[in-house]
C-alpha cells in the first residue's frame, strides 16, 4: 500500500468514526487527526499555497478562540504586509464564503517550525471567540500578500485516490455543492469571497 493510499485509508476511517469528517477532541476540532498525519512523514506534508481553503462540515458544536497550523519546513514570508488565518462559513449553492473570524496579522506566521497558534482577533468587528455549529460547513484559510517556501502539515489531493476525495467532507455521503477545497480571491478582502478555482494543497489546522 502506498503512503498516499494509506493516508487516505486512515483519514477515511477516522472520518467514518467522526461524522462530518472533522476530528474532534473535547477542546478542539481538526479536519483530520494530527497524530495520524504526523506518523506518515512526507506524504502528509504540502507546500504552502496562499489562500488555499480547507472546507469541512463541523461534527459538533464547540466554542473556539484560537486557530493553529503546523509548519514542517519554515519559510519566511517575503514581500508582504500581512499574514493571518481566516475562518469562513461556506454556501455551496452560491459558492460564497463569508468571513466569521480571523487572527491578527503576524508576518512570522511561517517563520519557525512546529505548531503555530494565534488567538482570534476583534479588529474589524470580528469575535474573540466563536461557536462552531454542528452541521455547518466552514472553510479555513491561510492568507498573505507575500510569498513563502514553507512546507506545512496537510495533504495534496493530487496524490490521493478518489476514495479520499469522496469521503473527506461527508464520510462517503453525497453533499451537493460542497467541494473539498477552493482558492480565495487575492487581496486582503474578507466578505463575501467567491472561490475562484479548485486547489490541490490543503493545510491541516486546529480550532480550539
Amino acid at each position: 500500500m502506498t503512503k498516499a493510499r494509506d493516508l487516505a485509508s486512515q483519514i477515511t476511517t477516522n472520518a467514518l468514526g467522526n461524522p462530518g469528517a472533522s476530528w474532534v477532541a473535547d477542546n478542539h476540532i481538526e479536519p483530520f487527526s494530527k497524530m495520524v498525519m504526523s506518523s506518515l512523514g512526507a506524504s502528509a506534508l504540502t507546500t504552502f499555497t496562499n489562500r488555499s481553503t480547507n472546507l469541512f462540515q463541523a461534527s459538533k458544536t464547540l466554542t473556539i478562540s484560537n486557530m493553529s497550523i503546523f509548519i514542517s519546513t519554515a519559510g519566511a514570508i517575503a514581500g508582504g504586509s500581512y499574514a493571518r488565518m481566516l475562518l469562513y462559513t461556506y454556501n455551496g449553492a452560491a459558492n460564497t464564503a463569508t468571513l466569521v473570524a480571523r487572527t491578527a496579522s503576524d508576518m512570522t506566521l511561517l517563520s519557525a517550525t512546529g505548531l503555530k497558534t494565534l488567538p482570534l482577533n476583534i479588529t474589524g468587528g470580528y469575535p474573540a471567540s466563536l461557536t462552531i455549529t454542528a452541521g455547518t460547513t466552514y472553510g479555513f484559510a491561510l492568507s498573505t500578500d507575500g510569498t513563502s517556501s514553507a512546507v506545512v502539515l496537510g495533504v495534496s489531493t493530487a496524490s490521493l485516490p478518489s476514495l479520499f476525495l469522496n469521503s473527506y467532507i461527508t464520510s462517503g455521503q453525497s453533499l451537493s455543492g460542497v467541494p473539498l477545497s477552493g482558492l480565495l480571491p487575492s487581496g486582503d478582502s474578507f466578505t463575501p469571497a467567491n472561490f475562484t478555482a479548485a486547489t490541490t494543497n490543503i493545510p491541516w489546522f486546529r480550532l480550539s
